[in-house]
């Protein structure tokens, strides 16, 4: 009797050990379980150019939801431009759009299967109809999702200007623009650094270096074959949910005691864009001057700023 009491004491605590056991390994695997990161808005851009026509393919992928329950919102914009016009518009532009959603959406091991689409669009001739068969998603980084579709991946990028954005451009200097002999270049560099103060609204600055060269005679302001020219501009603005960029310039900084700088006088300007993809497009009122910003992945968002010999120190590592 005594031994069977015992028998059953020990079943007994061996169950309750199991038991506890099994609940401790499921609450450890609840806390391990991975977050559902594909969220937010993400855009993505081609630009084609065949025979003096030019097309831009823009789409934004918007994505809510949960694991078990994914919501996938595919919208593009497609526009053309040509000098000889389109066939389907009649005209030197065309512009249409169309949404999709994807109530099949699934995922499965870590992929977003979007399965198959519904569409909607306005009536267009110029409409094409949109192949949106076999596309997966996958998360690459905070910022890049990975778009696969039969064997062909693009990448599109987190539609937020937060971060580091860079522009250069070199062109060669002709008689009227300063050019002491052939051969002269000027180098133009901005870096710009964004942050949102609050959804909608932009602040940060951008710094402008542009560094002249002489191929043959030195320049008398320093004596040597280059010349640095150096500006901090301030700048605020505000950004639409589809990427749409207003900014102004609302004050500059130039270095103390430099003694190539002409005239220690800038002019501030306003400037329009859209960001799209890993890219702003710019273009200022005032000067009417295009640029692409291509943002910089590299650069921590806790990194101190440059400062104006940090920038010189880089260049003259890295011309």
């Amino acid at each position: 009797m005594l031994a069977h009491s015992a028998k059953d004491s020990i079943l007994c605590l061996t169950l309750i050990g199991a038991v506890v056991l099994l609940s401790c390994v499921r609450a450890g695997t609840q806390r391990r379980r991975t977050p559902y990161r594909l969220k937010g808005m993400y855009s993505h851009e081609i630009k084609t150019n065949v025979r003096g026509k030019s097309v831009i393919l823009r789409r934004y992928l918007r994505l809510s939801g949960s694991a078990a329950a994914p919501q996938v919102t595919l919208e593009e914009e497609r526009m053309g431009y040509a000098l000889n016009g389109f066939s389907c518009s009649g005209s030197s532009s065309f512009s249409t759009s169309f949404t999709a959603t994807f109530p099949e959406a699934a995922v499965r091991d870590g992929v977003l299967y979007l399965g198959a689409p519904e569409v909607r669009a306005k009536p267009n001739p110029c409409n094409e109809s949109p192949d949106l068969s076999g596309i997966s998603l996958t998360l690459l980084s905070q910022h890049r999702i990975g778009f696969q579709q039969k064997g062909r991946r693009v990448f599109f990028h987190l539609l937020s200007p937060q971060g580091t954005w860079r522009w250069s451009r070199l062109t060669p200097l002709g008689p009227g623009e300063g050019a002491r002999g052939p051969g002269d270049t000027k180098l133009e560099l901005e870096e710009w650094t964004l942050r949102l103060k609050r959804p909608g609204e932009l602040v940060g600055h951008y710094d402008r270096i542009v560094v002249r060269k002489s191929n043959s005679i030195n320049y008398t302001c320093n004596g040597a074959k280059e010349i640095w020219f150096f500006a901090r501009y301030r700048v605020k603005g505000k950004i639409t949910p589809r990427g749409k960029i207003t900014l102004r310039e609302i004050s500059v900084v130039l270095p103390r005691h430099e003694k190539c700088e002409p005239s220690r006088q800038r002019y501030l300007d306003r400037m329009e864009g859209v960001l799209v993809g890993d890219t702003i497009h710019l273009k200022s009122v005032q000067d009417k001057v295009e640029q692409t910003l291509k943002r910089d992945y590299g650069v921590r968002s806790d990194q101190k700023e440059n400062t104006y010999e940090d920038h010189k120190r880089v260049h003259r590592k890295n011309p």
